[in-house]
């Protein structure tokens, strides 16, 4: 090979070829080569650039199977290929680009196209930390696949957003080294702060409590939940429920999940009222057997209601006068003058037509004829007989008797007749006289207790005589 950097004059130390001749290239295109002795000379037109149509392999004399093939021994290599300018180097290895500053400290290597958007056709595997500054837009999954991989996004300050996959299976999603949410294997979610969902958040499962069973909904008051809505029928259940034991608040009935328009309360064995905080008193208590008011307040003026219950169980009021009118009471007023109209379960009477024979008793009425309810009784009878043979006008007799009904009787001596002791104040009775007994009949008859009037006039026929009966005891 021929080098001189002046023309005419030989260098020292460089080889030449000897002896010189000329060299004769008998092609003026193609390739422009001639063959000496083994060597191979090929013209060139300038000192300058150099073209070559055909490949070229540097570093090995086996065939270039490529326009520009640089082989190099070992393996691992890292500067097979070196291009730099007056600030950067680029080292280009077998398997590895790297890119350093003059003094082989590392720089910033930048991939770009155009100035625009890099496409990778195929995965992309980082062996190390992956560090964008720009946008980055992914079209295919990106994985990171070493156990406690990070990714790490920050912003133009120092704060970070790093998630990181553990080796148990585990995403960790925080801030600065500063976990505040964890993603478990089972699907779990922990956070170690608090969450904002500045929308809606549709579950289509479950909403769980922790394992401890003290989580709460709502924070009073900056945190308070406004409305629960429940489906048409929903329940509210608390502790140890089933279908077949409810405890709890529905619409409608348990387990129907319908809608009813009603609200349902089931409380197991009772359901208790209580008013008051902290010193709370129990004011009832609902249970299987009715209801029970334990606090009862005395009412300062009179409300003129009186609670009562319907045939159906229904609760209301009826008013005092209602309630007299109920039972059938006379009023406690002007018209209410004795015990007999204030007593109207326990009053009777009856008219008797009297024909009298003096001397001779006449049955008035017999067992419970008129009175049904056995005891000890106010009599008082009512006699006017002068216009039929007697000499009494308007004589009002009254005394008290016992009375035994309905039992039966069983006495046919003289024993079992008893007088009535009378009193009388009238008009004008005059000689006239009227007495009262009762008689137990036995066997023979009809062996019942039976009220017996007698006379001592005889009358031409038949007076009325009013009789009425109040219970004393």
């Amino acid at each position: 090979m021929i080098q001189a950097k002046q023309v005419g004059k030989f260098e020292l130390a460089t080889k030449y070829w000897t002896p010189q001749a000329l060299f004769n290239y008998t092609n003026s295109s193609g390739t422009r080569a001639c063959y000496i002795s083994g060597w191979k000379a090929v013209r060139v037109d300038a000192p300058g650039n150099r073209y070559f149509d055909d490949n070229v392999n540097i570093g090995s004399n086996a065939l270039p199977t490529a326009r520009l093939q640089i082989s190099q021994t070992g393996s691992g290599t890292s500067n097979t290929i070196i291009t730099q300018d007056a600030a950067r180097k680029i080292f280009i290895g077998r398997d590895s680009i790297k890119c350093t500053d003059l003094s082989n400290n590392a720089a910033m290597l930048y991939v770009q196209q155009n100035g625009g958007n890099v496409t990778f056709g195929n995965d992309a595997t980082v062996g190390g930390a992956l560090s964008v500054t720009g946008v980055s837009n992914l079209t295919a999954p990106v994985v990171i696949s070493t156990n406690d991989s990070t990714l790490t996004i920050k912003d133009a300050g120092t704060n970070a957003t790093q998630i990181v996959a553990s080796a148990g299976d585990e995403l960790y999603i925080g801030s600065n080294n500063t976990y505040q949410i964890q993603m478990t294997p089972q699907g779990n979610v922990n956070a170690e702060s608090n969450w904002t969902f500045s929308n809606n958040v549709t579950l289509t499962g479950n909403l769980l409590g922790n394992t401890s069973n003290t989580t709460e909904l709502g924070v009073y008051s900056t945190n308070a939940i406004k409305r629960i809505r429940m489906v048409q029928g929903g329940e509210l259940h608390f502790g140890d429920t089933t279908t077949a034991a409810p405890l709890g608040i529905t619409e409608g009935d348990w387990n129907s999940f319908s809608d009813a328009d009603r609200l349902s309360i089931y409380g197991r064995t009772s359901i208790k009222f209580y008013a008051g905080a902290i010193n709370k008193t129990l004011a009832a208590t609902l249970g299987s057997t009715g209801l029970i008011l334990n606090t009862i307040t005395n009412a300062t003026a009179d409300p003129d209601k009186f609670l009562c219950a319907s045939s159906g169980g229904t609760v209301g009021y009826r008013t005092g006068s209602q309630v007299r009118s109920d039972i059938g009471a006379a009023p406690v007023t002007a018209t209410a003058t004795s015990l007999y109209d204030l007593l109207p379960s326990g009053r009777f009477t009856t008219t008797y037509a009297f024909t009298s024979t003096a001397g001779t008793y006449a049955e008035v009425m017999e067992g419970n004829d008129v009175i049904t309810l056995a005891g000890t009784y106010s009599v008082q009878m009512y006699v006017n007989d002068y216009a039929v043979g007697g000499t009494q006008y308007r004589e009002y007799y009254s005394g008290v008797m016992s009375w035994n009904a309905p039992d039966n009787t069983n006495d046919d001596g003289l024993g079992a007749i008893s007088e009535i002791v009378l009193h009388r104040a009238g008009h004008a009775a005059n000689q006239g006289m009227t007495y009262l007994r009762t008689r137990e009949s036995g066997s023979s008859e009809t062996n019942k207790l039976k009220l017996e009037i007698m006379g001592n006039r005889t009358y031409t026929g038949a007076s009325n005589v009013v009789f009425k009966f109040v219970r004393l005891i």
